[in-house]
């Protein structure tokens, strides 16, 4: 072989080594001149047709369609080329022949002739695609959970993430859909763009179109529909194929061609939808993809982290907030204002009823320094809603929703939701407010008030921030309910329910200080204690919610009679008293005095019927008699029994006599307890006799007191004693027994048996007892019920007639008799008795006591003789004194008589000889 041909040998051998180098330690092999311009590439098959060479020969580096360098990069590499300087590892992107960005590493170094002369560059160049996105996408997930990290809510992180993104992957613009959980709708939340992109027509497009989160038809061609119900990342690598996308034109504009989304997924539920363009066309890598998956999952497992955290936030505050509050008026202003400034609300409001007015206002707010002058804050200062509305139409906003529904409600944007759109939203969107949330403070199913929110920001709905909501709106319902609870035990300790007055306790509490205060200042005060008359009678006959009634009618008009600086309280049933603080002197509790009486006077209305009471009122006068309130209150009340016994509806000033009087009044009710256990009662029987035969035709019982110290006590001292401290029914028992008793041992010993009367009080008729009470004397003592006869006033029947002639009817059915007693001297008129099964008539003896001088009484007595003959009645005349009264009576054919004209009463054993005696007491 020759020399030649060993050395072209030899050549080809060098070549094929340097191709076979060039092959397999790098991409590809590229030589360039003096002017560094590409001469020469090699590259493997894949790379050329990836980038084929004739696009590249004859052209320099920085001709080429490199992306994401700047101009100043290029220079720095020229200026390194001009200085003959080999490089390294110089990073460059462009996309290939097909749309995808591909990663190249170029190193290189001069090369020279031999004389030494600058022939140009040769180097090799890498595809570092692969580790490049690894990078990338290991720098994607660094970045997103750094502003995870560092985010302090969802609100602030999101735009935040979306930065990041767009920035790591080099995407020109980026936005979040979320989910509006009212009416189940999708829409564009939060945005973010490179500067030199003049998006604002393409984000207004996105804000406002809506879709349906569960209808999978219509506008396939739009990413976030697809990535929201495929749950996986979806992407467009051209825009312009895609004519179902419905913002196709708006991104064109732009010159946004590629699209790619992924979800936000909490668990299996897609929480919201991240979108991001390119204005190059670009085609997303699988791995970007897969790592976008992860990316989506963090996203979401932050958001539900965000949503707990928020949760606890508000139910950490609300229970302090409420374990420190007193009330919810104090809780409330507090609750609003830490919500609004831990969870980013910009507005905060508590809505309650007035129970009054049943208007519904806002009690308490919180807003942000720029919104305090707004025309919304003032409106919602000023607004007030009937409740009716709220409940019964549809229209009525937000609260209406929640006061009608008992829910929360969520609004992201109250500009694009014509639901609830209304004038104070409109000035709340006026005032760039978007987002509402409202929930209602519920006790079982009775809503007690709503808190609402507004937001500057479009907020996504936040489930667990709802359901939080409901927890919070029980707690703070129940809260509500307790302390009124506790303010309603507050206020019954020291207010009456029934009046609203002030009770006994505070009552004497105001006296304690009014006469601290006097003994300072020497002044005078008054202390009035008022009872009402014939209260009872009330009570009794029309019930106590008719009672009730008057009592707060009292109380209305006593207050009605006094200054401001005075006071009014009760003490309980009829009881009130007044405080008159500073008065000259005496005359002027003398004047609201008779200012009460006039005002108690006045006739009030029960149903369609008016009736009338009377005040009985006693005056103790500071320093003049007492200097505690123990004793004021004392005096008071004795002055006040003075002026009852003097005959009511008037006033009385204490003084010492009345005092004296009182305390023989008092030890006469404590003997008087004791005269029972003492057997110091005694019954007296006083004759009745029959104007036919002139002979005892029955008797009447008369109680008596037997004192050891004071004698016989008259029934008219002890018996009205006995009716007020109720002492009457014990004794009335003790009467009707004793009675029954003693007509058994008077026909044990061979008397005839004549009819006795018992005298039955008003207590003791409308005692439930009464029936059973008769029944157990006649059984006990074996008496026949013809041989009892009961008394009872005119007035204990027609106090309550219905209730009246129920009881007598039973009492006649068992067989004893009923005599009305003191006839003439009540109201009612033989018509109304009519209607009551009773037997006996006993004319009063006011109206015998002159019937032989006055005319009236003696036409009165000849027509009540005559009427109740008619009625088939038995007629006795009482207090007969005189021959006179007998020949009267005799004349208008009355039954019998009872009177001192034949005996007084006698006790048992001076009765039953008057009965032996067996002569006619009326000589015909």
């Amino acid at each position: 072989m020759s020399a030649d041909e060993d050395l072209k040998a030899r050549l080809m051998e060098c070549e094929q080594r340097l191709q076979f180098l060039s092959q397999f330690s790098s991409d590809w092999y590229w030589e360039q001149d003096a002017e560094f311009r590409f001469t020469h590439i090699s590259r493997n098959s894949l790379s050329e047709e990836r980038f084929p060479r004739s696009l590249s020969i004859g052209k320099r580096r920085w001709d080429l369609p490199y992306v994401g360098i700047t101009e100043a990069e290029w220079e720095a590499h020229r200026a390194l080329l001009r200085a003959h300087q080999p490089f390294h590892d110089f990073i460059l992107k462009r996309y290939d022949t097909k749309g995808n960005l591909y990663y190249t590493s170029l190193s290189g170094a001069p090369f020279y002739d031999g004389d030494g002369n600058f022939k140009g560059y040769r180097g090799i160049g890498r595809d570092v695609t692969k580790r490049k996105q690894m990078e990338q996408q290991a720098a994607l997930e660094h970045a997103v959970v750094r502003v995870i990290t560092e985010a302090s809510d969802v609100v602030s992180a999101l735009p935040r993430i979306l930065q990041a993104i767009c920035e790591t992957l080099d995407w020109d613009y980026g936005a979040y859909w979320g989910a509006e959980g009212q009416n189940e709708l999708i829409r564009q939340l939060y945005v973010w763009h490179v500067p030199d992109l003049a998006a604002e027509r393409f984000v207004g497009s996105g804000s406002s179109w809506v879709a349906s989160r569960e209808n999978a038809g219509g506008n396939d061609g739009d990413v976030v529909r697809k990535a929201w119900l495929g749950q996986q990342p979806v992407s467009i690598q051209n825009l312009s194929l895609q004519p179902a996308f419905q913002r196709a034109g708006q991104a064109q504009e732009l010159g946004l061609r590629t699209a790619f989304a992924f979800p936000v997924v909490i668990g299996d539920r897609t929480h919201g939808v991240m979108e991001f363009y390119s204005r190059t066309m670009r085609e997303v890598e699988a791995s970007l993809l897969a790592s976008l998956t992860t990316v989506g999952n963090q996203i979401g497992l932050f958001c539900q982290r965000k949503q707990l955290e928020s949760r606890q936030v508000m139910q950490h505050i609300v229970t302090r907030l409420l374990s420190e509050s007193d009330t919810v008026e104090v809780a409330m202003p507090a609750i609003i204002q830490t919500v609004c400034q831990t969870l980013g609300w910009d507005y905060g409001g508590y809505w309650c009823m007035d129970t009054q007015t049943r208007m519904v206002n806002c009690r308490a707010l919180w807003s942000i320094d720029r919104l305090t002058d707004s025309s919304f804050v003032q409106q919602t200062r000023q607004k007030a809603i009937f409740l009716s509305r709220l409940t019964n139409e549809r229209n009525a906003g937000h609260l209406g929703t929640v006061w009608r529904e008992r829910i929360p409600v969520w609004v992201a944007d109250i500009g694009a939701t014509l639901e609830y759109r209304h004038h104070r939203t409109r000035l709340g969107a006026e005032s760039a407010l978007h987002s509402i949330f409202a929930f209602p403070i519920v006790d079982g199913q009775e809503v007690l008030g709503a808190l609402e929110f507004f937001s500057r920001t479009i907020r996504q709905p936040d489930d667990t921030l709802l359901e939080t909501a409901q927890a919070i709106g029980i707690q703070v319902g129940q809260f509500h309910r307790r302390k009124e609870a506790e303010e309603r035990i507050q206020y019954l300790a020291f207010y009456d329910a029934l009046t609203g007055l002030p009770n006994r306790p505070f009552f004497v509490q105001q006296l304690n200080h009014a006469l601290a205060k006097a003994r300072r200042s020497a002044a005078r005060l008054a202390l009035l204690f008022i009872d009402v008359d014939r209260f009872k009678h009330i009570n009794d006959s029309l019930g106590h919610e008719a009672g009730d009634q008057l009592l707060a009618e009292m109380a209305s008009r006593f207050k009605a009679c006094i200054r401001e600086s005075d006071t009014v309280g009760r003490l309980g049933g009829d009881e009130f008293v007044i405080l008159l603080e500073g008065i000259k002197d005496a005359r002027e509790a003398a004047v609201v005095s008779r200012k009460i009486n006039e005002a108690a006077l006045r006739p009030f209305t029960i149903g369609a019927q008016e009736y009338q009471v009377s005040a009985s009122i006693g005056i103790s006068l500071y320093p003049d008699n007492g200097d505690n309130a123990q004793v004021m209150m004392k005096h008071a009340d004795i002055a006040m029994y003075q002026t009852k016994e003097s005959g009511k509806n008037h006033y009385q000033f204490y003084s010492p006599q009345i005092d004296r009087d009182a305390s023989s009044r008092l030890a006469m009710e404590a003997e008087l307890r004791q005269a029972l256990e003492r057997n110091q009662l005694r019954l007296h029987y006083q004759p009745k006799v029959s104007l036919d035969s002139g002979r005892i035709s029955g008797m009447e019982a008369l109680l008596r007191w037997a004192h050891p110290e004071l004698g016989m006590v008259p029934p008219s001292v002890f018996i009205p004693l006995a009716e007020e401290t109720g002492m009457i029914e014990s004794i009335g028992a003790w009467v009707l027994q004793e009675a029954c008793a003693q007509s058994k041992r008077w026909e044990n010993e061979g008397l005839p048996p004549l009819r006795i009367s018992v005298n039955l009080s008003p207590r003791q008729f409308n005692s439930e007892d009464l029936i059973a009470d008769i029944a157990q004397a006649l059984i006990q003592h074996q008496l026949q019920p013809g041989v009892l006869e009961l008394e009872i006033t005119e007035s204990t029947v027609t106090r309550n007639a219905e209730k009246a002639a129920r009881v007598l009817a039973r009492v006649q059915a068992m067989g004893v008799s009923v005599a009305i007693d003191d006839f003439g001297t009540g109201y009612s008129s033989l018509s109304q008795l009519k209607h009551f099964p009773i037997n006996t008539l006993k004319i009063d003896r006011s109206f015998i006591a002159d019937v032989t001088v006055n005319r009236a009484n003696k036409a009165i007595v000849r027509a009540v003789v005559a009427m109740g003959k008619a009625l088939g009645l038995n007629l006795v005349a009482e207090g007969v004194e005189s021959d006179e009264q007998m020949q009267f009576l005799q004349s208008v054919s009355c039954n019998e008589v009872q009177g001192s004209y034949f005996s007084g009463p006698l006790p048992p054993r001076e009765f039953a000889e008057l009965l032996r005696q067996d002569e006619a007491l009326l000589r015909h």
